[in-house]
């Protein structure tokens, strides 16, 4: 079962469900295309689930953004999506090109694995805007 939901505080979680309040993976978004687009995505993982946050920033004002969780890195071509497309959160962000999400999945990523976030256009077909390759984060110092 994939559950999903929109949050306005992305990284922000409280209440018995919470992840851990370390990221478990996290990865910075690059542009692609010259869209400008940035952003930062955190993956909080449990032993039973994985919930995978995203903000963007400097996007187009307004304009409806898709985003997956694949295997693999950006600078690959292949790589399987988790969840289907109702798993994902439309972005759309405001007029100072911000927005933020997150999906949950009912499965732990491992840290050793190889994982990407991709946002698109709904172009047909969708053009990649923005895509960042996660990894576990640096030691808290």
């Amino acid at each position: 079962m994939v559950l999903a939901s929109a949050a306005a505080g992305c990284g922000l979680f409280t209440g018995p469900d919470s992840p851990p309040a370390r990221p478990h993976l996290q990865g910075q978004l690059a542009e692609r295309g010259n869209s400008g687009m940035s952003g930062v995505s955190y993956v909080y993982s449990t032993a039973d689930r994985s919930i995978v946050t995203l903000r963007v920033a400097s996007a187009a004002p307004g304009v409806t953004l898709d985003w997956r969780l694949r295997t693999g890195r950006c600078a690959e071509a292949d790589g399987v999506t988790f969840g289907n497309a109702t798993a994902y959160p439309a972005l759309v962000p405001g007029e100072d090109g911000d927005d933020r999400t997150l999906a949950t999945f009912d499965v732990p990523l491992s840290a050793s694995g190889s994982y990407r976030v991709e946002v698109m256009s709904r172009d047909v077909p969708p053009q990649i805007k923005g895509c960042g390759d996660l990894a576990t984060p640096p030691p808290a110092g």
